[in-house]
């Protein structure tokens, strides 16, 4: 992350836009994550073997880490430029410095999120080599709640507004009784007044029903490692109308109560860097005007 100037408020917010653009960039190139508007959607119009398909796609896919790579380069030079260009008015402002601190903080922290969720959705959850291992944990509140507890915070980034998911899927699964009444027990109608409540008790807490209207809602995949004994198993819910889903909310259910899992970084992948020197350096774009489309 570069240095934090103290300089025109305006043009600081310019340059720390640069900054956190540029390091969003560079952690979805370590982590082989390609961003919505790199990614190049051209294909072959005519049959052919799947040899070819897949070609095709690992060249759209190197195109597309190369285009990064140039962005990168665009914003290393836009950053010096704006360092050469900006005013330092006083080098002992406070008020500057509190602004471009407090600026880079919501952009990494907008960024984070948005990059979070790509690597959610690029990990392919199935996969033999996917344990437990690669995630860490986030502490619930156990207070009958924890499922609509972790979809707050994933969905909102707080747990705290639990009571709101609780009544977007109560309301969901109103609207749609002869779809999830084959997913409870009991008279489907008395099943929602149930979950209408927030106070613990037993009869309130989520099952099946809720994790598929959740999913189906929140248009989300829910990926839950269920912990039994010494054996975990591995449970996947998806949408029931089998629309396109935007995330994807890891979760660990262990004695009837439900964590929120994240995915850990590879450390080892943070030591990439471009190799700037080797790139064609002129480069015409504005890329700074292309965060609005990721």
């Amino acid at each position: 992350m570069e240095d934090v100037l103290d300089c025109n408020n305006q043009e600081m917010d310019k340059y720390l836009r640069y900054v956190s653009h540029k390091d969003f960039i560079s952690k979805c190139v370590r982590h082989g994550i390609v961003p919505e508007g790199f990614k190049i959607n051209l294909n072959i119009q005519i049959d052919c073997s799947d040899e070819i398909l897949n070609k095709c796609e690992k060249i759209k896919q190197d195109a597309s880490v190369k285009l990064m790579e140039l962005t990168l380069v665009a914003c290393e030079e836009k950053i010096n430029k704006l360092k050469s260009d900006i005013y330092v008015e006083d080098s002992n402002n406070e008020d500057h410095k509190l602004f471009s601190k407090r600026r880079l903080a919501e952009l990494t922290q907008k960024k984070n999120e948005k990059f979070y969720k790509l690597l959610n959705c690029k990990l392919d959850f199935l996969s033999s080599l996917v344990t437990i291992d690669n995630f860490q944990e986030s502490s619930i509140q156990m207070d009958g709640n924890c499922f609509y507890r972790c979809i707050a915070k994933e969905i909102y980034n707080n747990d705290n507004k639990h009571e709101i998911v609780r009544q977007k899927i109560n309301n969901h699964m109103k609207d749609l009784k002869d779809v999830y009444k084959e997913y409870v027990d009991r008279s489907i109608t008395k099943h929602i007044e149930n979950h209408s409540f927030s106070d613990g008790r037993v009869e309130s807490w989520a099952t099946e029903a809720e994790i598929y209207a959740a999913t189906t809602l929140f248009l989300s995949e829910i990926c839950i490692f269920a912990d039994d004994q010494n054996i975990t198993s591995i449970l996947l819910f998806q949408p029931l109308n089998g629309v396109k889903t935007k995330r994807k909310i890891f979760l660990r259910l262990r004695m009837q109560h439900f964590t929120l899992l994240h995915i850990k970084l590879d450390k080892n992948k943070h030591q990439y860097l471009p190799e700037y020197e080797r790139m064609n350096r002129e480069v015409q774009i504005d890329w700074f005007t292309m965060e609005l489309q990721f």
